[in-house]
């Protein structure tokens, strides 16, 4: 299996899928024009990595993300959290800079989506 990598852009994060380290790293900004267009590759990428009943370990670091990509990311926990019923449990790194707002959402996925985050804040 190859990894996944999508090079990031003015409106949309950095995407790399390790199928060997079981990671799935985004990181930058998250405003996509079509969010659908967007996570869906990504999507199908961690279903794939999940057929293993592997743990996947989310490293995830957004200088900024809208609303759109706020339901995206938690899709994508959804998926993983649904998966799990019969697999390993994966977990979140969830990295902010001091910016409550971010943490909030932060713990609002987690709370949806029952899987376990854990909050690293980073020096500024």
């Amino acid at each position: 299996m190859e990894d996944y990598i999508i090079r990031k852009t003015k409106t949309t994060p950095e995407v790399v899928i390790s199928k060997k380290d079981r990671t799935v790293c985004i990181s930058g900004i998250c405003i996509p024009e079509n969010p659908k267009a967007f996570f869906d590759p990504i999507i199908k990428h961690i279903k794939d990595l999940k057929q293993t009943n592997s743990k996947i370990i989310f490293d995830i670091y957004l200088d900024y993300f809208n609303t759109s990509a706020s339901r995206g990311l938690l899709d994508l926990f959804l998926l993983v959290s649904e998966l799990e019923q019969t697999t390993a449990k994966s977990k979140v790194l969830w990295k902010t800079d001091a910016d409550d707002e971010a943490k909030e959402e932060g713990e609002l996925m987690e709370e949806l989506s029952h899987l376990e985050f854990e909050y690293i804040l980073l020096e500024s």
